[in-house]
């Protein structure tokens, strides 16, 4: 970055600067001047910022000085040597978030300097009263060495809230056979009809609830390169013949630039199981392969952005039927 008379780069020890998950970034910034200039300090530390579809967010790690209270002479190329701790998570771009890091530098020169420069006004017309100057160098973290896993054990999916459907059903038809009592002529039939139906349509949900009712879902870590999972029945495993099962990643942003907040979320990554599951003793086990995208993120939460993982599964039955959404932790292992 040249400022008039301040030439400012950074020179990685990795070229390109593609750095793995918790590999140290470290390299050299250079510092070259067309005039003698003093300065207040010399700062840098490495930035991890979140931006998309809403306000961006900044996470500075630790702030080293390079620099305090000292002078560039004419000719010179300062050299000063940095460390920081890797990444915690990869660089990533989504459709409403986007995960960047880079190396930043800040300097702010003295008085008589800004003075003697003219950069007093060249600041005031480009920052405001602000007279500290910046340097952003991004780099790429990338996930090489570290594998996804499935950080969540069990999980309880039951049904229990299937009672309130098919007790609306019921009902219902129980209304409808009262309504029919004012029937005429073969307007007894109408109540002997829907008794049936619902005692028919009872006898499935029951059925079903005793098969799903007290579903459990646990996970296992037996292969890192999948979310293996058993599925935990009460009843037989033929059950889950129909069952749909999968996993999606999904961004959540909070947009709040407006006069209003607005929570966005997409689906950036989807997986859907192929063909029928199959069990033994009512359990039944699948393996979901964990995505061959080494940029994705793990889970992961920051101010008002998230990136969640979400297992989905919709299960067979006549008024059973639905789809469960079990959140899951996925971290670097």
């Amino acid at each position: 970055m040249r400022n008039q008379f301040i030439l400012i780069s950074v020179q990685y020890d990795k070229i390109p600067s593609d750095y793995d998950l918790n590999e140290e970034v470290t390299g050299v910034l250079r510092v070259k001047v067309d005039k003698k200039v003093s300065l207040k300090y010399l700062k840098i530390n490495l930035v991890f910022e979140l931006r998309g579809q809403a306000s961006p967010v900044s996470m500075p790690s630790k702030e080293i000085v390079l620099v305090n209270n000292g002078t560039w002479d004419v000719g010179e190329t300062y050299k000063y040597p940095f460390e920081f701790a890797g990444g915690l998570t990869p660089s990533y771009k989504g459709y409403n978030l986007q995960t960047l890091w880079y190396v930043h530098a800040t300097y702010l020169l003295t008085e008589e300097s800004q003075k003697a420069t003219g950069t007093y006004k060249f600041y005031k017309k480009i920052f405001s009263s602000r007279m500290v100057e910046s340097y952003k160098s991004t780099i790429n973290i990338q996930n090489v060495s570290k594998k996804l896993q499935v950080e969540t054990n069990s999980v309880n999916i039951g049904g229990g809230n299937y009672f309130w459907v098919i007790s609306f059903v019921v009902l219902f038809f129980c209304y409808l056979a009262h309504q029919s009592g004012n029937l005429e002529g073969w307007g007894y039939l109408i109540p002997a009809i829907t008794a049936i139906i619902s005692f028919f349509s009872f006898g499935l949900f029951l059925r079903d609830y005793y098969y799903f009712s007290d579903m459990k879902i646990r996970f296992l870590k037996e292969k890192p390169e999948y979310i293996q999972a058993e599925i935990l029945l009460n009843g037989r495993t033929n059950r889950l013949n129909n069952v749909k099962i999968g996993y999606k990643i999904v961004e959540k942003v909070l947009d709040d630039r407006g006069t209003s907040t607005v929570t966005l979320t997409n689906d950036n990554y989807k997986y859907l199981h192929q063909g029928p599951l199959k069990g033994h003793n009512g359990v039944i086990a699948v393996d979901l392969p964990l995505p061959k995208h080494t940029e994705f993120p793990a889970s992961f939460s920051y101010g008002k952005h998230e990136i969640n993982w979400i297992i989905f599964l919709k299960t067979p039955g006549v008024f059973s039927r639905f789809l469960k959404e079990i959140p899951i932790r996925v971290i670097y292992k």
